[in-house]
């Protein structure tokens, strides 16, 4: 089926829920292979799902440092990327607004820490900042 220009957006009536607290330091920038958002955090932050799911991965990456992807229901996967710690395993059902994992401050005297989001729509990037609000 195709969507007509003036049809409601899929995710119109979908709310999602801010994965971390504080200011976004990097905007979503596909052109520059930044395929989400960077949110600054406190020097120990909890990360929240943004949206019920289950956890399709969650490991150590090289790049990314612990991470975690979740899948929704309505064609989403929000992905977690930089994190101290995972509270969550490979095929744990999540809830909207749930602690899934914690950023820690990595460096002494460094302040502050970044959580690295991602939301992708039927295999591809979306802007984060267009579904939730910062």
């Amino acid at each position: 089926s195709v969507l007509s220009p003036s049809a409601p957006a899929p995710m119109e009536s979908v709310v999602f829920f801010k994965p971390a607290s504080g200011s976004i330091s990097q905007k979503f920038a596909p052109a520059k292979d930044h395929f989400g958002i960077t949110i600054r955090t406190g020097a120990k932050a909890t990360i929240s799902a943004t949206l019920e799911g289950v956890v399709i991965y969650a490991g150590l990456d090289v790049k990314t440092g612990y991470t975690m992807q979740i899948q929704h229901k309505n064609g989403f996967i929000s992905i977690y990327k930089n994190n101290t710690l995972l509270l969550k395993k490979l095929g744990d059902k999540v809830q909207t607004g749930e602690a899934i994992a914690v950023i820690e401050d990595k460096n002494e005297g460094k302040s502050t820490s970044s959580l690295e989001f991602e939301l992708w729509y039927k295999g591809s990037a979306v802007n984060p900042e267009s579904y939730i609000s910062f």
